[in-house]
């Protein structure tokens, strides 16, 4: 795998249940994504700080404890650097059938757990294509 490409597959996943965090941190580096996991919203805001370049999607839990993850999602979007980052969520609760709580950009998919791996690879898959990005 050439370096741009490696530098275009980096998750960051935001996910509070340690064991789902790692599960998924340790599937997507299988996958060959590079990957950071943090356990909160602030975690994720601080590994966007950081990263250089930033990620190419966030896969993130929809409920986080210490800040509302419609929070993490304006913080992410307020910033122009980060803007374009899609998000894939990941929820325990009923996925919102209201259009106007539907994802407003084709830069968010919601999953709902239990989810397929199958899923969430064609769901960060889609957001890495060489059509989307362009």
């Amino acid at each position: 795998m050439d370096s741009k490409k490696a530098v275009t597959r980096k998750v960051l996943v935001v996910e509070d249940d340690s064991l789902l965090r790692r599960d998924l941190a340790d599937i997507l580096r299988l996958e060959g994504y590079k990957v950071t996991a943090v356990k909160t919203g602030l975690q994720g805001l601080q590994a966007l700080s950081n990263a250089d370049p930033p990620p190419s999607v966030i896969v993130s839990d929809v409920r986080m404890g210490e800040i509302p993850q419609d929070s993490f999602v304006t913080e992410v979007r307020s910033r122009k650097t980060w803007r374009h980052i899609p998000f894939v969520f990941l929820t325990g609760s009923k996925l919102p059938e209201d259009p106007s709580k539907r994802p407003t950009t084709m830069r968010e998919v919601f999953l709902k757990k239990p989810f397929e791996i199958k899923d969430l690879l064609t769901a960060i898959e889609q957001f890495l294509s060489p059509a989307r990005t362009a």
